[in-house]
């Protein structure tokens, strides 16, 4: 409480100090935001890439020939089997794609980065057998009788039949970020550690320039004994006892 001029009295509005910031905290935050930003774009990436890849894949792969395969020739079949090789093919270049990507532009920034090259790869590759399902499913089906059952449709239809190719996707990007990043990435050099004040240096390493160093130590003149008859050495006096 004060009293101001005038007899009134009022409250004077004390100011908390601001909390201390360390001098890293700032550096660090920074560092972070900069590693899940490149964490979201290589996420968000690969997964837009699965849409040319669906593409792609549709574009290339064989489709079944829906008269022969009703007619019961097995070799109409093997257009199925085709069309999962040329899916895998287009997920191990999407895939290492990504990876080389990703080393690029965003190899130093730590774990984040082969964490969302797995979770944007196997997005990636959902999308393309989506969309390339969705491409090639339409004139399939369209050549199909529409008395037959719902499953001659699905034995019929366009789309992947082997599931886990989807992993082969993730695991090229990883395999290649892996590979570039122990092959092409040169080791940051370590910090010099300062010696403290009067240690020692290492056997082997040369003393600084002007440095004194303790008598005995590498580098350093012998301390001569002066004993009776004994010749001092050039520069040193001896004291007569």
């Amino acid at each position: 409480m004060v009293q101001p001029v005038g007899g009134q009295t009022g409250h004077v509005a004390i100011a908390e100090p601001a909390p201390a910031v360390l001098p890293g905290q700032d550096q660090h935050s920074a560092a972070r935001a900069r590693d899940l930003c490149a964490a979201a774009a290589i996420l968000a990436g690969s997964v837009v890439l699965g849409m040319p890849a669906g593409l792609i894949w549709a574009a290339t792969a064989p489709c079944i020939d829906v008269p022969a395969a009703l007619d019961g020739a097995e070799s109409a079949f093997e257009a199925q089997a085709g069309a999962d090789i040329a899916y895998g093919a287009v997920a191990l270049v999407a895939g290492a794609l990504c990876g080389a990507l990703a080393w690029w532009r965003a190899y130093r920034r730590g774990a984040l980065v082969p964490l969302a090259l797995a979770a944007g790869g196997a997005g990636g590759a959902l999308v393309a057998a989506t969309i390339g399902h969705q491409r090639n499913s339409g004139r399939v089906l369209a050549q199909v009788p529409p008395d037959l059952s719902q499953r001659a449709h699905d034995v019929v239809d366009f789309g992947l039949r082997t599931h886990q190719a989807i992993a082969l996707w993730p695991a090229a990007a990883l395999l290649m970020y892996i590979v570039l990043t122990v092959g092409l990435t040169e080791p940051e050099p370590r910090p010099q550690r300062l010696a403290s004040p009067g240690a020692e240096p290492p056997p082997g390493a040369e003393p600084p320039p002007g440095a004194e160093l303790p008598p005995g130590a590498a580098g350093h003149p012998p301390v001569a004994e002066h004993l009776p008859g004994a010749e001092p050495l050039p520069g040193e006096s001896v004291s007569s006892g």
